[in-house]
């Protein structure tokens, strides 16, 4: 929905990635296909390899257990379910993992703590200046002639009509 959950957890993935020792790792899960088999993208993400004599799902249990990492599983939405099912089962007693899922919708497992994204505007506090700042930095970088104090008022007004929506606005400044 072009909130920024990607952004805001790759940042908190950059910025904390130095409080696990052996830092952060990012499964991408958006190009599947609804349905598709997860643990592959997520074993290959992590670095993780097929062993003939365990299953895949196995070893990546294993890799959390013997790994102190902060895991992010990136637009899980579309495959929720499967994304769930796998966590649930890689965050046992002996993992080391935190996992950091972005999704629209909870995973539904046992200790998961959710956070919504305030929009830019609306509750966001300072939501309109953070919307225009963000425009301006985009458009700054698709264009370094693009002046903000000349078009102060028309940017406003777009982020406004873009409802604050980070993607929205980046498209638009590009």
């Amino acid at each position: 929905c072009g909130a920024g959950k990607t952004r805001i957890s790759f940042e908190v993935a950059r910025s904390l990635s130095r409080a696990w020792p052996d830092g952060a790792r990012v499964a991408f899960l958006a190009d599947l296909p609804v349905g598709s088999e997860i643990v592959e993208r997520v074993a290959a993400d992590l670095g993780v390899r097929s062993d003939p004599e365990r299953t895949l799902e196995a070893s990546i249990a294993d890799w959390c257990a013997t790994h102190e990492a902060l895991v992010v599983m990136d637009n899980c939405e579309h495959v929720v379910g499967a994304v769930g099912a796998l966590v649930d089962h890689l965050l046992g007693p002996t993992s080391k993992v935190t996992v950091v899922a972005t999704s629209r919708e909870p995973l539904r497992v046992p200790g998961e703590l959710t956070w919504r994204l305030p929009l830019m505007l609306g509750e966001h506090p300072g939501g309109l200046a953070t919307a225009v700042q963000l425009f301006d930095e985009r458009a700054t970088l698709a264009d370094p002639r693009f002046d903000p104090s000349e078009n102060a008022a028309a940017v406003a007004e777009l982020c406004r009509q873009l409802d604050g929506l980070p993607l929205a606005i980046e498209i638009a400044a590009a």
